[in-house]
């Protein structure tokens, strides 16, 4: 059964992780919503879109450390790039 989302964070320049914690990938042809619950369905954290044009990408990875690196904006800058924190309700 999926889990109940508490609140999805947009990170604007953002990119963790380049190919780690990848569960799918490339996906170019899909709706922000369409990604959304394929991310549930998986139980992923993470959604990432490269560029305007560019692919989505969904990963399962730490929240609370994910949190605090995408919070420090020295780290993970992607031009271009948005990074979407999921974070479910437990």
């Amino acid at each position: 059964m999926p889990r109940v989302l508490r609140s999805i964070q947009l990170y604007e320049d953002k990119c963790v992780g380049q190919r780690d914690h990848v569960i799918v990938h490339k996906i170019s042809e899909k709706t922000f919503g369409e990604i959304l619950d394929l991310a549930i369905t998986n139980d992923c954290n993470i959604i990432i879109k490269s560029g305007e044009n560019g692919s989505w990408y969904v990963k399962s990875k730490d929240y609370i450390k994910t949190k605090a690196e995408l919070d420090d904006p020295e780290q993970h800058y992607r031009k271009a790039h948005d990074c979407y924190l999921i974070e479910y309700k437990e």
